[in-house]
């Protein structure tokens, strides 16, 4: 049994949120930059018409000098006309959307939640990134978290979406939990107590008797007992946890590794869920995370290495469960 089949198997961590949430209307995703507006005028996509997309390449044929045809399905929405961004792990390129087709042939200017191929033009330098279980997106990816830019990880997030297609493909196994441990999440908190206020620089101090709270799931299947810390890879996802009247969460970053360690601070076991509200999330449960953390890559490049504290408020932490 591949790894992948043992981390997803037919089941998905539900809970009492997430039901609710599962009924309520997907927000509209938000409008691009500023400067990416402006770069999808002169090609004569209008703004207002773009929507986020992820693509995995299931098969790739070179139709022409710099030009390929892919095939996979496009989640969201990709227009004829836009320039999109290959996505290899840490590399990403550039491309431009040339022409749609939907499965059955039939040429069309934008795919919308369906299977297609894209026929994109690449510069030769990026001509080997166009390959099988790279991604396509319109969404910039984050290498190196900025507290003034979005976090976007659209290669992960494809990857898990497409995760029930490709399951029983060691090499996809490989590459998605690469693609888990080598990613930064965005991790909603509390604070309890007095809220910090940034100075000119954009500085926090949290008050002495204040306390930051991480919060992790519980489930309403009977049979399952643990616990799960969430991470979430954008903004998006963060959102599909926030019910009508909430207000949007406070926002952390962290790693695969920090979140493994946060889960030591409970005093059970604890899983690791990737996009808990949204339909296709990436179940982890301590035994998942046990044989991950025990192969031979993460303990050479992660555990040898002097390991991370957990994300700690100046006077600790206080664990929080939400049922």
């Amino acid at each position: 049994m591949s790894i992948l089949k043992k981390l997803f198997g037919n089941e998905e961590k539900e809970t009492k949120e997430n039901e609710a949430v599962a009924s309520e209307k997907k927000e509209e995703a938000k409008a691009p930059a500023a400067a990416e507006e402006k770069a999808e005028e002169k090609k004569g996509v209008d703004p207002k018409d773009r929507k986020p997309f992820v693509f995995l390449i299931d098969s790739v044929r070179k139709s022409g000098d710099n030009e390929f045809e892919v095939k996979g399905n496009v989640h969201g929405q990709v227009l004829v006309g836009e320039d999109i961004f290959i996505l290899n792990p840490g590399v990403v390129g550039k491309a431009e959307v040339k022409f749609l087709e939907t499965m059955g042939g039939i040429s069309c200017h934008k795919l919308e939640d369906q299977g297609g191929t894209i026929t994109i033009t690449v510069t030769k330098e990026f001509e080997e990134m166009v390959r099988v279980m790279a991604g396509l997106s319109n969404i910039p990816p984050t290498f190196q978290p900025d507290v003034n830019q979005p976090l976007e990880n659209p290669y992960l997030k494809a990857l898990i979406i497409e995760s029930p297609r490709h399951g029983q493909d060691p090499n996809f196994a490989n590459l998605l939990i690469f693609m888990v441990c080598h990613s930064f999440y965005l991790v909603p908190f509390t604070i309890q107590g007095k809220e910090p206020v940034p100075d000119e620089n954009g500085q926090v101090t949290f008050d002495k008797d204040s306390q930051i709270q991480f919060h992790w799931l519980t489930s309403n299947n009977p049979d399952d007992e643990n616990p799960a810390f969430a991470l979430f890879t954008d903004y998006r996802e963060v959102e599909r946890s926030v019910k009508e009247g909430q207000e949007r969460p406070k926002v952390t970053f962290m790693t695969f590794v920090e979140a493994v360690e946060m889960n030591k601070q409970i005093d059970k076991p604890a899983g690791i869920v990737i996009n808990p509200f949204t339909p296709q999330n990436l179940n982890m449960t301590p035994e998942n995370i046990a044989n991950i953390v025990a192969t031979p890559g993460y303990q050479q490049e992660f555990v040898k290495k002097e390991a991370p504290q957990a994300p700690q408020a100046p006077q600790g932490t206080s664990p929080e469960m939400a049922n």
